[in-house]
């Protein structure tokens, strides 16, 4: 009885032991996600920068898609793959410390990461706007996924990119063929709200572009109106406020909602208003500033015989339809106290809302015009009075 037993046991010993011979050989170093950072042959290095996994079942996994297949013994790793034929054969392996793996053969020299996740985009994780020309979004996620949006005169395009953080290296990797930012940059931060990317020599400076909060839609339409406004309530009958001798300044926004962004694009400009005495003109400057302070363009638009004007809004286009909210809507800033007639109307395709300042013919407080969505989404452009001085203390600024 004794000796059928020890029988027994031999030959579940022997069957596990053949059993072991033809499955592959793992190692509990080896298996588990990797982030694979460089293929060399020969003098040809390609630095993928893309995340596999070792399962213990011997094969290696991208995007849970089979690569090839590998086996472990003895410092060596068998790799076979129909996919790429340099892949085949035995490679000696090589641990370094900090979780680095290489793995060599003949000239071929396959590096890897332990995945951490520490190579996920979280550390940039935000929207970060670069002002150049074009002006680029960065959407950068908390997993490897990133968008970008590149802003032209011609529209908004799209495309989804993937990256990957190294932090030894404090570097960023997008893929991203075809887009504005595509390849493996530095990155420096002086702040959360600042970040510097440097590639191939040119630095490219990002700020973090905070949300901003629409202005409240005008949800009329052009049936709400008819079709002849009550001008003898208006406060202008006259423009006269030219004889005042007076430049008026302007913060002027344009807000444009980006779709896929999920928030508002802001250009920020100053209108200046003034009149020359020296051929009875009416001007108007505008100047667009960029948030970075390096681009700034200058456009301005004159009119003349405006004292012959009867257009009570202007220098604002007379609208199709109009009506009067209220005749004396009190507007306040830190600076002053204004009454205003407040008019909401249909201009071709733009709605608006004005603050007309009641005492100041020509003078609004506050304009609000919202374009219907187009390509780019939908438009409003807000220009709200700052102040306004003698036009010979503007001029020697």
């Amino acid at each position: 009885m004794k000796r059928k037993s020890t029988y027994l046991l031999f030959g579940t010993v022997m069957s596990a032991f053949l059993m072991s011979a033809l499955l592959p050989v793992s190692s509990p170093q080896m298996a588990g996600k990797w982030l694979w950072v460089s293929y060399a042959d020969g003098n040809r290095i390609t630095k993928p920068y893309q995340p596999v996994v070792f399962t213990r079942d011997g094969k290696i996994l991208f995007n849970g898609i089979k690569i090839a297949g590998w086996t472990y013994r003895k410092g060596q790793i068998t790799l076979h793959s129909e996919a790429e034929p340099s892949f085949n054969g035995k490679f000696r392996v090589k641990w370094r410390g900090g979780g680095h793996l290489l793995v060599e053969k003949n000239g071929i020299r396959l590096e890897f990461r332990r995945w951490t996740d520490d190579f996920l985009l979280r550390t940039l994780a935000g929207v970060w706007l670069y002002y150049g020309d074009p002006e680029v979004y960065l959407k950068i996620g908390d997993s490897s996924m990133l968008t970008e949006f590149v802003l032209t005169d011609y529209g908004t395009g799209m495309s989804v990119a993937t990256g990957i953080y190294l932090p030894e290296e404090k570097q960023i990797v997008i893929r991203n063929p075809g887009g504005y930012f595509t390849g493996t940059y530095k990155v420096e931060q002086e702040n959360e709200r600042e970040m510097t990317l440097e590639r191939n020599g040119k630095t490219y400076d990002l700020i973090q572009d905070m949300e901003t909060a629409p202005p409240p839609p005008l949800y009329f339409s052009r049936e709400d109106f008819s079709a002849g406004g009550n001008e003898a309530r208006l406060p202008w009958k006259q423009i006269s406020w030219l004889d005042y001798d007076t430049s008026l300044i302007y913060h002027y926004q344009r807000l444009t909602y980006i779709e896929g962004l999920e928030r508002y694009r802001i250009a920020n400009e100053f209108d200046r208003h003034q009149r020359n005495r020296n051929n009875e003109t009416f001007c108007i400057a505008r100047y667009l500033f960029k948030i970075s302070g390096k681009r700034m363009r200058i456009s301005e638009n004159c009119k003349g015989n405006v004292m012959q004007s009867h257009n009570p809004f202007f220098p604002m286009p007379r609208p199709d339809r109009f009506r009067i909210v209220s005749t004396d809507s009190l507007y306040e800033t830190e600076d002053f106290s204004l009454h205003c007639t407040v008019v909401e109307g249909i201009h071709g395709n733009k709605k608006f809302r004005y603050w007309m300042i009641n005492d100041r013919p020509g003078v609004y407080a506050r304009i609000v015009v919202q374009y219907p969505g187009d390509r780019d989404g939908e438009t409003y452009y807000i220009r709200e009075l700052d102040y306004w001085e003698p036009a010979k203390s503007l001029q020697s600024q």
